[in-house]
């Protein structure tokens, strides 16, 4: 019998066949890869708060930005992607 993988650590076992070190580096590329997203992110949101509310708009965002984070990060995935497409559709 095969035994089963992981099915998030799929890519990363398909590419140690041909590229060594694929242990140490996936998780490192997956890191900067968040950490630029969400930082652009937190700057785009930043220009539009403070283009809705010049005054309070950026202490607003950055208030909403840190709780939503910390309540996401106790949930599943599903539930952001559930929040982001309602948002989406509004």
């Amino acid at each position: 019998a095969v035994p089963m993988l992981d099915p998030a650590l799929v890519v990363q076992n398909a590419l140690a066949v041909y590229f060594p070190g694929q242990a140490v580096f996936m998780p490192i590329f997956l890191f900067v890869l968040v950490y630029t997203t969400l930082i652009s992110y937190l700057f785009v949101g930043f220009k539009c708060a403070r283009f809705l509310h010049p005054r309070h708009g950026e202490k607003v965002y950055l208030v909403f930005a840190v709780c939503f984070l910390l309540f996401f990060s106790f949930f599943d995935q599903s539930k952001a992607l559930l929040a982001m497409s309602l948002a989406g559709c509004l």
